[in-house]
Formats: structure tokens, sequence, C-alpha cells
């Protein structure tokens, strides 16, 4: 069936004033965000995480702790009329980048909000993960380029290895087109400004995790929940010898109009602005183009964490979103559905 934005149903029952943010509201006690951690290989663009960090750190009276992973020296012996020999060693640049990170952490980020400034060595994502590990992370904010097509097949994301592997939730900011040279840290800047939160659910267990983070984040902001099911064309339509694999898509789109507002219901406060809208298509395609016409500010979403061979065959819903959309993204991690 041909692919299609147009809604078969959408529910707009729940509503509430829009109240003004406010510095002094906190988020409530079912979600708990204590350690920030920011990735920065110290372009003018990963300081854009600082940006988008300062207003969850204000909210959660959190710690925003910095990272940097120095890669291994690479040497140039050089031939004749090349590049001679660089004279630098390992030690050299990890002591420059401690310096320069532990610079950063004092002029972009305000004292209340001051954690650790760690310096590895390795792989970039592994560094990443390995140090949220280390400190007990709840949040990691990482920027990422976006990158599709050919330049992603030869250079991967960073971002999307840390969303596939990392211990905790991945909030990713889409770096912008222009380079940034220096980071607001004006009272303004610590808001959270967003005002449309798209929640992408396929109605299982898994992907309600991510709402049960989305209701305080947008409690905390006055912000309109999108909740979005996404019907995907069934790969086929019968087994052998006639047996049904798949439902038809006209019945799950009906049973997902039926059931998406009665989740509204049941799981987002009366306070609380809420809309459902049930659309057919490929999944990540569909929630990105969704979160571009709705003008969405953040995106809440559940990650499996599929590995190995799985990962291999089925890809990741999750990460192509990390790729595709435009709007901060919020990928929460849910350990009791990990697959190995």
């Amino acid at each position: 069936m041909k692919d299609t934005t147009k809604p078969q149903k959408a529910s707009n029952e729940q509503t509430t004033p829009s109240q003004p943010n406010t510095a002094s509201k906190r988020i409530p006690a079912t979600l708990a965000l204590r350690q920030l951690l920011i990735p920065l290989d110290f372009s003018g663009e990963s300081r854009q995480a600082i940006t988008a960090a300062l207003p969850l750190a204000q909210a959660f009276n959190a710690k925003i702790n910095l990272v940097h992973i120095v890669p291994p020296v690479v040497t140039w012996d050089g031939v004749q009329g090349a590049i001679p020999h660089i004279p630098t060693t390992q030690a050299g640049l990890v002591d420059a980048a401690r310096e320069r990170l532990e610079n950063m952490m004092e002029t972009l980020v305000p004292e209340a909000f001051r954690g650790q400034a760690l310096v590895r060595e390795g792989n970039p994502s592994q560094g990443i993960v390995a140090a949220a590990e280390t400190l007990g992370i709840d949040l990691i904010v990482i920027s990422t380029h976006g990158y599709t097509g050919l330049k992603h097949t030869l250079l991967g994301s960073v971002a999307e290895k840390v969303v596939r592997f990392a211990p905790c939730s991945v909030l990713t900011v889409r770096r912008p087109g222009a380079h940034v040279e220096s980071v607001s840290v004006t009272p303004d800047a610590r808001e959270l400004r967003w005002r449309t939160i798209l929640v992408p659910l396929d109605l299982s267990k898994s992907s309600l995790v991510a709402l049960h983070v989305a209701v305080p984040l947008a409690s905390l902001c006055g912000a309109t929940l999108l909740l979005l099911n996404v019907v995907e064309p069934a790969p086929y339509g019968a087994g052998f010898e006639g047996v049904v694999l798949a439902l038809p898509e006209e019945t799950q789109v009906k049973n997902a109009s039926k059931h998406l507002p009665e989740l509204a219901q049941r799981l987002v406060p009366a306070s609380l602005k809420v809309e459902t809208l049930v659309v057919q298509g490929r999944a990540a395609q569909m929630i990105g183009q969704i979160a571009a016409e709705r003008d969405v500010d953040l995106i809440v979403q559940t990650t499996l964490g599929h590995r190995g061979l799985e990962r291999a065959l089925l890809g990741s819903t999750a990460e192509h979103v990390v790729r595709l959309a435009r709007c901060p993204i919020y990928t929460v991690r849910n350990p009791a559905q990990e697959r190995e």
C-alpha cells in the first residue's frame, strides 16, 4: 500500500492553558536526572549540546560532566618532498585536551552545575559509553551531524553508536549549519522552551517507557504531547498455505486509532494537552516527516538496544530517527527490554 501521511484518526481530548516557563519549576519526582554527560570534540557546533543541557540541569539541579576522547596519535615519517614527521606525543595531546576541557567547563558551565571534566583515549563512541558507566550518568547530551547516504556509510555516526550502546538515555542535538563560536548561558538560555513533544508509540510496553519520560518533561514546560503510531506496510500478507502472518493494514489502523486515545486518557494527566495521530508508512521516515510538518521541538522515543545479527538484519528505528529528524531527540534506554 502506498505510504501516506494522512491521519486516520486524531484526538485532542485533554487541554490546559499554556503556562509561562520559570526557572524555579522542578520536574516531578517520577523522572530523576542527577548526572548529565556532554561529549565535546572542541568544535563550535559540538558546544550546542551544552546549550541543550543547561535547561535540564536547571530543572533537575543536575551536574554537567564534560568528556573529550583523544584518538591515537598518527605520525607521518613522510616521503621526499612530503609532510615531515610530526613530533606530537599522545601524552601531549591528552594534557592539552584536559587543559582545554577544564577551561570550557569554567567558561561555559555555570558553577552550580559543574561536574567533572574527563579526558579519555581511544575510540570516541566506546570512550563516551565508558565514561557514562564510570560516572553513573543518567543522560548523555550529544550533538550529531545527521549524516545520510554515502557519507553516513563511510563515516558512520558517533551519536548513533552512543544511542545503541549507552547504559542510559541519550539526548541528540542536530548540529547547525553555521559555525558556532560561543554558547549563551544567560538565564533565558536555561529555560526549557519545548512547546510540542512528539512521542512515537507502537502500543508495546517498551514504547510506553518513552511516554513515562515525555509526560513529566511536558509538565515542566507546558508542552503539548503528540502521540504518534505509524502503521508500517507488511512485508507479506499471508504465510504458507494461506496462513495469515500479519493483520491487514486497515485493521492495524483501526486498532491503533482506538487504543491510542485510550492510552492518552489513561497515562497522560488531564492537565496536559494531548493529541493522537495514526499514519501509514515507514516508521523512521514518518516520524521525521511529522516532526517537521508539526514543528515539533522534541522527540521522545524508546530503543530496544538491538545488537549483533539482529540489528544487522532489522536495523534500528531509533537510530534512523536520530539520523533523519531535525529537532532534538531524547532516546530512552529500556534495560528490561534489551535483546543481546
